[in-house]
């Protein structure tokens, strides 16, 4: 911010405009004047930010840029487009503190590859784009638009016709960039006005205005793009400078025709025309371009010709309450929505000389007052104070109420400056904008600063307010008055005691200088934020500042934003699952960077997503449909995710379940991650219980030498008995023994083959496996019984439970002489 030096030489040459004055309330001094580089051309600009920043377009070598600048004149960012992306920019409009709608037009294509050309963007503080739209035929241009409620954008502007020339078009964006309905107007060339109205149901009037002698239109259209009405204006070569609604629907315009010179016209809000009013004298050189409904119900207008002004004050049905014509033109009108008084503003250039007329709603004259400026910019504060800006001088005065000149200034002191406009935006502060790139603001009275700050993650940090003083209220004798002010914190999401302490007091603003001329008009407000085991996502307590005294209060409250701790998300614990029995499961919560654990405190999931990674379970083992996502809802530190077992018919090693989590959703003001690229997790999956089971394969008679199979060992599912193929990688080791029942003996009767080696192998195919032998010929006579148990059976180390069937561990056959 640059400061300047005041001096009562200076206040009092300023003054000289208003000659019989004497300015008794502060000098506003400039926040800063800067010039963003020599090739850029500025061409529109917007301040109407309650933050003080201002948003520029502007042009350089032929291609447009927008820059965004912070209250103290500081580049946010410079974002320059291509021509494809945006040849002109017809106007911007601020949709929130961090947002701004451009809309224009972008290069016109060739005539063998036609495209849409009208061009709305919205841009975010940064820089980003958030919606990007194309509309309308080729050469179309988007003159506004206005983004409502439910995040519908209405655009307008005008677009080539089958004729040869333009029509006026309106359309309904939908927030996912859908036409919900384009409606082009068969009488009129552009439309610059609309308004959308409606409590219940919505309703839009816009005006579509002649560019030549094509005539012009009004139409009201409902939410779906029907009319209810469409209304031409008996004048075709009437050309509309201003439209504006009232709440009850009635549909204003001011405008010139050739028919009818300067009128005023009132449509109702069934469509009729309820009067066309010319202002004596109405002639065809007359032009009315200035217009205000105000919220009392009167109507303002002004407008000139080539040699006259005119303005006049009228109710709602037509009736003049004053009417004035005076030399020069109307370059501003503003109205006193508090009391309904008006305020215009007249200037003569070649006398170079002006007036600045003030009248009460009833339409008396209240002071008349002679400047010598063209102040085209009007605003009235909400103490009643007047607020003029001359761009052609780079000159800002104040009036009071009562006509007193509270301050009057130059830009560059004691020096008229050319610029192109002024902004005189609601903050209280006068934005002004040169035709090449420079930039001055002047602002007076107290702001504070908004501010983040990063919550701690043990004890304490500190949020440092910034509480600036613009400039100083003078005394007669021209010495600057102390400024005092009343602070205190006021939650909004933020509680005391669990974010932050509150704090309250005032600072005194002593006007005492550093020793090099500038004023010292800063203090800053300390407030302990504090630590908590909470994840709450961003919250938000304000400083507010009440009590002003010999000031102004230009932002009167500034909002924290605690910015949450980061959240680390890391494994509990797994639990091991068993197959088609107990879900494997996976723990996971939220912690500190620390380590200490953390509740989520945020009224809202967090969501954790996941897929399966490389384990060694596969699609028999487990429901690989169900992806993997775990939920951690509010005022829960972990959440659980289950991997549904499945039960087959293999007989396995303990397997293993890898879920990868990757993503998280959570809200957006908070920053809870991994503390890398992903969270891999194992868990295992064991086999349910297994048995092996023996069984004869029948009765034998004696035979010469001949092997076979004597018993079967069979490997089942301890659950049900079902057959299970052996997938464990492992053979499944049996001990058989011949028992002490038996009354065939072994080596004499019958010899066993393979007992030494009975295995069921693990090459994913066996089930069971033939204990072998020979039953051997024996003069003897008479049955014999040969049995066999199961005394052992052993499996690979990481294969399922396995252990032999209680009820089918033993077996025998019969051996017989015949």
């Amino acid at each position: 911010m640059k400061a300047f030096r005041i001096t009562l030489l200076a206040v009092g040459m300023m003054l000289l405009t208003f000659s019989a004055n004497v300015a008794r309330a502060q000098f506003m001094p400039v926040v800063y004047d800067n010039v963003y580089g020599k090739e850029n051309q500025f061409t529109t600009a917007t301040a109407d930010f309650q933050s003080g920043d201002v948003v520029m377009a502007g042009v350089n070598s032929g291609k447009v840029f927008l820059t965004w600048l912070d209250r103290n004149g500081e580049s946010r960012f410079t974002k320059k487009f291509s021509s494809e992306e945006i040849s002109l920019v017809s106007k911007i409009i601020p949709l929130s503190e961090d947002r701004v709608f451009i809309m224009g037009r972008c290069k016109i294509g060739d005539k063998a590859k036609k495209s849409p050309t009208g061009r709305a963007l919205v841009i975010n503080s940064k820089g980003g784009i958030e919606r990007n739209l194309k509309v309308g035929e080729d050469g179309t241009v988007i003159t506004h638009g206005e983004l409502l409620l439910n995040g519908n954008l209405i655009l307008s502007g005008s677009t080539p016709n089958a004729k040869g020339g333009n029509s006026a078009f309106i359309c309904k964006v939908s927030p996912k960039d859908r036409i919900i309905y384009s409606y082009t107007a068969a009488v009129g060339e552009v439309c610059n006005w609309f308004n959308v109205l409606g409590s219940r149901t919505e309703y839009l009037n816009a005006a579509f205005s002649s560019q030549g002698k094509e005539g012009s239109s009004v139409v009201r259209l409902d939410e779906n793009g029907k009319p209810y009405f469409i209304t031409q204006l008996p004048d075709p070569t009437f050309k509309i400078e201003s439209m504006t609604s009232t709440v009850d629907g009635d549909i204003f315009l001011v405008g010139q025709g050739q028919k009818v010179g300067g009128a005023l016209i009132k449509i109702r809000q069934e469509g009729d025309i309820v009067f066309q009013k010319q202002i004596v004298p109405a002639t065809p050189q007359t032009l009315f371009n200035k217009l205000i409904v105000c919220p009392t119900g009167e109507i303002l207008v002004g407008g000139n010709d080539r040699q006259n002004s005119f303005y006049a004050l009228l109710r709602a049905d037509g009736t003049e309450l004053s009417s004035n014509v005076d030399k020069g033109v109307v370059s501003g009108i503003v109205n006193n929505g508090l009391n309904g008084d008006c305020m215009v503003s007249i200037y003569m250039p070649e006398a170079r000389q002006g007036k600045i007329i003030k009248l009460s709603k009833q339409g008396r004259k209240l002071f008349e007052k002679n400047t010598a400026a063209n102040y085209t910019s009007l605003r009235v504060n909400v103490n009643g104070d007047l607020l003029l800006g001359a761009p052609q001088t780079g000159r800002l005065t104040m009036i009071s109420n009562l006509g007193e000149v509270l301050f009057d200034r130059f830009v560059v002191e004691n020096t008229p400056l050319h610029f192109a406009d002024v902004l005189l935006p609601i903050t209280g502060e006068a934005v002004f904008t040169g035709s090449d790139s420079r930039i001055a603001k002047l602002a007076h009275g107290v702001y504070v600063s908004d501010i983040s700050v990063n919550k701690p993650i043990n004890g304490y940090s500190t949020a440092v307010f910034t509480v600036t003083l613009s400039g100083y209220a003078f005394s007669k004798e021209g010495a600057p008055k102390p400024v005092t002010v009343n602070y205190k914190t006021n939650p909004i999401t933020a509680s005391e005691g669990t974010n932050y302490n509150p704090v309250s007091g005032t600072l005194s603003f002593v006007p005492s200088t550093d020793g090099s001329g500038r004023y010292l008009n800063k203090f800053v407000v300390e407030v302990p934020v504090v630590a908590n085991d909470m994840l709450e996502g961003e919250r938000t307590f304000s400083l507010d500042l009440t009590d002003i005294k010999q000031s102004y209060l230009i932002k009167a409250s500034s909002v924290a934003t605690i910015e949450d701790q980061p959240a680390i998300v890391k494994m509990i614990s797994t639990t091991a699952g068993m197959e088609g029995d107990k879900d494997v499961t996976y723990t996971l919560g939220i912690f500190k960077t620390n380590g200490t654990p953390l509740t989520n405190a945020t009224k809202a999931d967090i969501v954790i997503d996941g897929i399966y990674g490389n384990g060694t379970a596969d699609k028999l083992d487990f429901d690989m449909g169900r992806l993997p996502r775990l939920t951690i809802a509010p005022d829960a530190h972990s959440g659980v995710f289950n991997v549904a077992t499945l039960e087959d018919t293999r007989y396995e090693s303990v397997k293993t379940v890898v879920v990868n989590f990757s993503k998280i959703y959570a809200m957006s003001d908070t920053d809870v991650s991994f503390g890398s690229n992903l969270l891999s997790c194992v868990g295992q999956l064991y086999d349910q219980a297994a048995l092996v089971a023996i069984e004869p394969l029948g009765d034998h008679t004696k035979l010469n030498n001949t092997l076979s199979g004597l018993f079967k060992v069979s490997l089942i599912r301890a659950k049900d008995g079902a057959l299970l193929t052996n997938n464990s990688g492992s053979d499944i080791v049996l001990t058989p023994v011949v028992n002490k029942s038996s009354t065939a003996k072994q080596g004499v009767d019958f010899v066993l083959s393979n007992s030494h080696d009975l295995r069921i192998w693990g090459d994913d195919k066996s089930s069971a496996v033939n204990l072998t032998g020979m039953v051997l010929y024996t003069p003897e006579s008479g049955l014999k019984v040969v049995s066999v148990s199961l005394q052992d059976v052993k499996a690979g180390v990481n294969a399922g439970k396995i252990s032999i069937s209680p009820t089918k561990n033993s077996a025998q056959f019969t051996i017989s002489n015949k």
